[in-house]
């Protein structure tokens, strides 16, 4: 389903960055059922689950910058967190473990940010 095609969010469903609280929500019910592990998808699992956690004020820190999440009109932190992680990824090596887990940061909050529909 495409952004287009996605139903508008339920009255009082607030929006974090571009997608609904409760689809969020979901999303991290989903990758916290996920078994833990070392694999390259594991990694951005857990990456992709911080950003969330995040985004929904469950942890006070930001994944990549350590930096707060200070309003409820949030795009413009998940946008820079975004961007830090985009430069931190220039910086990590491929195949590493730290890098799969910013790369999964960075495709959750450009999801988030309604930028692209990718998700693990």
């Amino acid at each position: 389903m495409t952004r287009d095609e996605q139903p508008p969010p339920a009255e009082g469903d607030a929006l974090v960055g571009a997608r609904p609280r409760s689809e969020l929500k979901k999303v991290c019910a989903e990758l916290e059922a996920l078994p833990p592990g070392e694999t390259r998808q594991a990694r951005l699992a857990q990456g992709f689950l911080a950003a969330c956690r995040w985004a929904l004020g469950v942890e006070t820190t930001g994944p990549v910058t350590g930096g707060p999440l200070e309003t409820d009109f949030a795009m413009p932190y998940l946008t820079a967190e975004s961007d830090a992680a985009a430069v931190r990824l220039e910086s990590l090596s491929p195949g590493s473990a730290a890098h799969d887990y910013v790369e999964g940061v960075h495709v959750a909050l450009t999801w988030l940010c309604g930028q692209s529909e990718e998700r693990p």
